[in-house]
């Protein structure tokens, strides 16, 4: 489903906008944060008044104190619970919206803007970094509200009760925050450090377990245990950095708020002994400077979080080549917008979109055409396809061959718009490729590699892949795939359940699945990678006849001879030297074919 950019989520950039999603939520959660300071004000006083009744009190003065005490004591934890309740609800939802955003953006990336970096950066952006952001933000979110409004009221009342104290403590809550500063920028790089190590370390490890048993095979568990090792230590190394640098902030800053703690003290002492403070007062003072000191010790570090944490959101939402994933979608607008058709606001909208839907799976039934098509990878000296040519008539079953490296592949995913940073032309039906939408494109293109992808799901969810289809389209497919043999052999038949990535499964069985697929979903266009080449051939030689009845276009790359089949392809494409020629496969096959002089690159059918 074509993602909807116009969703207010997808247009975030930063941790405030991510907030302001739920406006009047936000407000709530802020609320809910101060809850504790109402909490610690009430203590500061509820104990000063008793201390008070030391110096002079009676009966009613301990009446009055103990109900305020008893209040206390049964409204604190009430309180606190509802600013917990408050607060979750939120954070759950907004942790949503972030998962949902970094999802979306990587869904929405090309195919070849998406093989830049590892499949594991990926994953651990969606895990370990979105837990790593969870852990830091809210939690440092909170004391940061908390530290401001607690620093904040305590510093008024401090005022209201003695001016002159109040000022002394507002100057060295100030030095606080000076000394406090120096430290934030080298704390915000060692989090940035220690998130780029945990997705390196991340990467090797994933990289050592899916090459395992080639590792073993081959013996060389040393070198990728020095690796690791090596890989390890830079990340505990990078951790060290960042515990130190934490743990020397908070030495500086607690000397400094001992050094407040004994101005007060010697303040509130000199004020008592001239007669001109109760103990009362000089005992609330004392417990709000602890209120100042403390927060603000815990601001400054929460603060730096939240920094670096926001640099984690940035992270979490930037990707390899999000300039292109921008001209991709203002691209898609301008076709969108020149068409006419997308930007209808009635009715009209569905009609025209189920039109050029079916429009753009008739092209894919028609004549596939590459005029003067040149690929060349970005770190690459030589082209793969240098001004190549090709005819492919529509309905047409061929087979491409090259020798390894030659770029067989690359012109599959050229063919399929996985790659679309080409020179030349590639025209379905007449239509140049970049004028087709992509989204029925893909509706109306299958395609199957070597190493199929099964999900742990039944049998017809994968077939299907979770789409709603008859009963009598699902026993077409299995049918004209091959599968009905295995079907009726299975007690639970497309109801069975399958093992993770159907491992349960032979690999002509899930070769079939990938094929049913393509059935299924009513392609006119099938592109296949060496689909037959690590099965047992007479399981190739069926996938292939299977192949040859399909009702669609098939460009198949193989290896593989199959007699009495192979030749029944309508065309063999060859690719050498970053050329394309055509052959007719009883011409390929019979061994005198010769290739193409200069110039004469394409022999059609």
């Amino acid at each position: 489903m074509k993602q909807n950019w116009d969703e207010p989520l997808f247009e975030v950039k930063s941790t405030r906008e991510l907030l302001l999603l739920r406006p009047t939520r936000f407000a709530i959660y802020i609320f809910a944060c101060l809850f504790p300071i109402v909490m610690q004000v009430s203590m500061a006083y509820v104990l000063s008044n008793v201390l008070g009744l030391l110096q002079h009190s009676g009966a009613a003065d301990w009446r009055r104190t103990i109900i305020w005490a008893a209040v206390f004591a049964l409204g604190a934890p009430l309180l606190q619970l509802t600013s917990r309740y408050l607060r979750i609800g939120y954070m759950r939802d907004t942790l949503l919206d972030l998962r949902r955003l970094v999802f979306q953006r990587i869904l929405s990336l090309s195919y070849q803007t998406f093989s830049r970096r590892s499949r594991d950066s990926y994953v651990s952006k969606l895990t370990n970094d979105i837990n790593l952001f969870e852990k830091d933000f809210f939690l440092s979110l909170l004391n940061v509200i908390f530290a401001v409004g607690a620093a904040t009221v305590s510093l008024i009342l401090i005022l209201l009760e003695d001016l002159v104290f109040g000022i002394i403590i507002a100057i060295l809550a100030a030095a606080l925050m000076l000394i406090a500063r120096l430290f934030r920028q080298p704390l915000v790089n060692t989090r940035e450090a220690i998130m780029q190590e945990n997705e390196l370390f991340s990467l090797k490890i994933g990289n050592f377990f899916s090459g395992l048993e080639i590792i073993r095979l081959n013996r060389v568990e040393e070198h990728f245990k020095e690796d690791t090792d090596a890989q390890s230590l830079q990340l505990e190394e990078a951790k060290y950095r960042g515990r130190f640098l934490q743990q020397l902030q908070e030495l500086v800053l607690s000397k400094t708020s001992t050094l407040m703690t004994l101005v007060t003290v010697a303040y509130v002492g000199i004020m008592m002994a001239q007669g001109k403070m109760s103990l009362a007062i000089a005992a609330l003072l004392l417990q709000l400077q602890g209120n100042i000191a403390w927060p603000l010790i815990s601001l400054f570090d929460m603060r730096n979080r939240l920094i670096a944490s926001n640099k984690i959101f940035q992270t979490l939402i930037e990707s390899p080549g999000d300039e292109t994933v921008l001209a991709e979608r203002e691209a898609a607008s301008a076709n969108v917008e020149a068409a006419g058709a997308k930007i209808l606001l009635n009715k009209q909208q569905a009609v025209i979109v189920e039109a050029e839907r079916r429009s753009t799976l008739n092209l894919l039934s028609q004549d596939i055409i590459l005029t003067d098509l040149t690929y060349k990878f970005a770190d690459a000296q030589e082209p793969v396809l240098r001004q190549a040519d090709l005819h492919l008539q529509g309905g047409g079953k061929y087979l491409l061959k090259g020798v390894s490296g030659s770029g067989k592949t690359t012109l599959l995913n050229l063919l399929s718009g996985a790659f679309r940073d080409y020179e030349g032309e590639i025209t379905y039906g007449g239509i140049s490729f970049r004028d087709i939408d992509e989204e029925s494109f893909n509706e109306g293109t299958a395609l199957i590699l070597q190493d199929v992808y099964l999900f742990e799901t039944t049998i017809r969810e994968n077939i299907c892949l979770f789409k709603k289809y008859s009963d009598i389209e699902v026993e077409r497919a299995v049918q004209i795939a091959g599968l009905s043999g295995l079907t009726k052999q299975l007690q639970q038949g497309l109801d069975t359940e399958l093992t993770e990535n159907g491992h349960n499964l032979s690999g002509g069985e899930r070769q079939r699945i990938s094929i049913a697929r393509a059935i299924i979903k009513g392609s006119r266009l099938l592109l296949a990678d060496e689909i037959t080449s690590a099965i047992d051939p007479n399981l190739g030689r069926e996938i292939e006849q299977g192949i040859l009845n399909l009702p669609m276009t098939v460009v198949a790359i193989s290896h593989r001879y199959y007699d009495g089949v192979s030749d029944r392809y309508d065309g063999v494409i060859e690719l050498k030297q970053g050329k394309l020629a055509l052959y007719p496969s009883d011409y390929y096959f019979s061994g005198k074919r010769h290739w193409p002089e200069a110039g004469r690159e394409v022999t059609n059918v």
